[in-house]
């Protein structure tokens, strides 16, 4: 934690252009404590593999509620339309705790 600490420290952040833990040179060893502890035991490497099944998981299940409700296998294009059309957002706060 010490060298993340000093990793984000304003005189080292400006020259970056990311901030992840993962930057740190010795990050891998650094975390690999934390999980050896679990019950899993499982190592930084398969947990981030767990984290990618599961985004792949829910972009399958957002892939079908786009071609089944909008007509669309394109799960961005859904996501830009939900952000934009205003058909899909509250108006008021009564809008939001009255709606279905």
């Amino acid at each position: 934690m010490r060298s993340y600490r000093d990793f984000l420290r304003p005189s080292t952040r400006a020259r970056r252009t990311d901030i992840g833990v993962w930057r740190i040179r010795t990050a891998r060893t650094a975390t690999a404590p934390a999980f050896r502890h679990d019950r899993l035991a499982l190592t930084a490497d398969s947990i981030h593999a767990i984290g990618l099944l599961a985004v792949d998981q829910l972009e399958d299940i957002m892939r079908a509620i786009a071609i089944r409700s909008f007509g669309t296998s394109d799960v961005s294009r859904l996501l830009e339309r939900l952000r934009t059309d205003t058909a899909f957002t509250f108006h008021t706060r009564d809008d939001a705790e009255h709606r279905p």
